[in-house]
């Protein structure tokens, strides 16, 4: 059985190539004590995000989940909510 999560982190992102690295690392070290997950959900991005964001998970970054969605704001947010791990009650 795994570990419940403390937090469940939800990034929504369109063309993020430049901010999410750096981004990611920030969150990864603020909740270093933490059981957390982090999910990006990509809009239809146009730019390197999704090849970056692999990298990323490949690189060790196991709390890293992505999701693709189309642009729509409200399908997004609503993919992430429904992909979340952590136990809301």
């Amino acid at each position: 059985m795994t570990e419940p999560l403390d937090l469940s982190v939800l990034i929504p992102a369109k063309n993020e190539v430049d901010n999410l690295p750096s981004l990611l690392m920030e969150i990864r070290t603020a909740l270093a004590a933490e059981h957390y997950e982090v999910l990006v959900v990509d809009a239809g991005s146009s730019d390197h995000t999704l090849s970056v964001l692999k990298q990323l998970k490949s690189q060790s970054y196991a709390q890293l989940r992505i999701l693709t969605s189309p642009s729509h704001v409200y399908h997004f947010a609503w993919a992430g909510s429904h992909a979340a791990l952590m136990d809301c009650t």
